[in-house]
C-alpha cells in the first residue's frame, strides 16, 4: 500500500505584517506477502516540512524531515529506525539531529512495548544518548483494521 499527502498552514506572526508559510509533503509504503511469511512486514513513513518566516530583517527559509523504517522479524517483533532533522524556524544556520533505533513487541493488535535507543545532536546543547521504555495501549473502541 502506497499513500500520499500534501498539508498546508498560513498564519500571522506576532505582528500582522510577518506572516508564516508551511507546506509538508507526507509517504507511507507498507509492505506485507500475501501467502508466505506472514509474520514478514515492511513499513517506511516519511515527512518533509518546508517553512517561510518572515522576520523584521527578512525571509528565514528552513526545512525539516523524518524518515522511519520498520521491518516485522518474527510474529510479534519488530525493529525499526528512524532520523530526524530540524531547522530551526527562526535561524535555518542551526538544526537539530536524532538517530532512532527501536524494538518492538506486540502483545495484541492494541497493546505494544517499546526500547527505543535514541543519539541526538541539538544545536544548542551536548550530544545526547536516550534509552526510552514505552508503553501504548488502547482503550474504548476498538481500532481500525489493516488494510
Amino acid at each position: 500500500t502506497l499513500e500520499l499527502g500534501l498539508s498546508g498552514l498560513y498564519g500571522v506572526n506576532d505582528e500582522a505584517s510577518h506572516k508564516t508559510k508551511i507546506g509538508a509533503a507526507d509517504l507511507t509504503l507498507r509492505w506485507k506477502p500475501l501467502r508466505l511469511n506472514r509474520y514478514r512486514s515492511f513499513e517506511w513513513m516519511s515527512e518533509i516540512l518546508f517553512s517561510r518566516r518572515d522576520m523584521p530583517l527578512g525571509q528565514v527559509n528552513s526545512m525539516g524531515f523524518y524518515t522511519f523504517l520498520r521491518y516485522q522479524i518474527a510474529k510479534r517483533w519488530f525493529l525499526a529506525g528512524r532520523f530526524d532533522y530540524s531547522e530551526f524556524p527562526e535561524d535555518n544556520q542551526q538544526n537539530d539531529k536524532a538517530y532512532s533505533a527501536i524494538l518492538s513487541f506486540f502483545t495484541t493488535e492494541f497493546q505494544k512495548f517499546e526500547l527505543q535507543y535514541q543519539y541526538g545532536l541539538p544545536a544548542e546543547f551536548d550530544n545526547f544518548h536516550r534509552l526510552l521504555f514505552r508503553a501504548v495501549f488502547v482503550i474504548g473502541a476498538h481500532g481500525a483494521h489493516k488494510y
